[in-house]
């Protein structure tokens, strides 16, 4: 009752102003959108911008909210979903190789493994030669994120600048194997082990773990005899390390011992 009759009230106003008070057309223009939406309407459209201005990223109002650095969309750099808005507010472009590689060591000790990667892949842009940067990214994006795929990408260009790289070739057989199985991740592990041998590294840790997993996969191929050959092989190199006190080679020593047992 009352919208009616604030909206008959504006429609005179509306009439009087037209007619006879030309010089106030805004106050008619006011009155007229009145008249026609009434006073219920034009408090709900109203509230609604009101709402859309605490929540831009803009700027603020005066008296009513400032907009969250966090959620500013203006940034120059896309942060990845899976980050804490908190984590989000840093994620701006590095100066240089040692900005980004700080950054990224950050992330590392929080755990905040997309921030980690993001940083480590820009560090990348300044010095793209840095092997061990791309190293430790292989190991980040194969066991941290699970992907495998760019886990081999960083492997391959190892690879690419020196051939000879033995944890690329290691771990490019590893993320192979994960992601594409035994099939075709044995080729490589038989190339890491020819690489393995013109190093001067046959017989150390790396030697062994290489047998236990040549083994994995001539059992996941169905050749069990040279399975059994490799982990008892494996068990032979890490039985001597352990025996030194090795601990890392006891650990793998145990897990080619349960795989042997598994063959029965």
């Amino acid at each position: 009752m009352i919208d009616s009759i604030i909206r008959i009230i504006a429609a005179l106003i509306v009439f009087y102003i037209v007619y006879c008070k030309s010089e106030q057309q805004i106050l008619a223009i006011v009155c007229l959108v009145v008249a026609i939406l009434g006073v219920r309407k034009i408090n709900k459209y109203a509230s609604i911008v009101i709402n859309k201005f605490e929540h831009s990223t803009r700027g603020k109002i005066p008296g009513i909210g400032e907009y969250d650095i966090s959620e500013d969309k203006t940034k120059e750099v896309e942060t990845p979903p899976s980050l804490s808005k908190s984590i989000q507010s840093a994620m701006l472009r590095a100066d240089n190789f040692s900005d980004a590689l700080g950054r990224a060591t950050k992330f590392i000790m929080l755990k905040e493994w997309s921030g980690a990667v993001h940083f480590m892949e820009e560090a990348l842009q300044f010095n793209p030669d840095d092997v061990n940067l791309r190293l430790q990214l292989v190991v980040i994006y194969g066991e941290q994120i699970g992907d495998k795929a760019k886990a081999i990408k960083h492997c391959e260009e190892i690879l690419k600048k020196d051939p000879e790289n033995v944890s690329a070739k290691f771990n490019l057989a590893v993320y192979t194997n994960h992601w594409k199985g035994s099939k075709y991740s044995l080729p490589i592990y038989l190339e890491a082990e020819k690489l393995i041998e013109r190093k001067g590294l046959s017989k150390t840790e790396i030697d062994g773990k290489l047998n236990i997993f040549i083994g994995h996969d001539y059992r996941n191929t169905s050749d069990k005899d040279e399975a059994r050959i490799r982990y008892n092989k494996a068990i032979t190199i890490l039985g001597k390390l352990a025996a030194q006190g090795d601990q890392a080679s006891g650990f793998w020593l145990n897990d080619a011992k349960r795989n042997l047992e598994s063959l029965g």
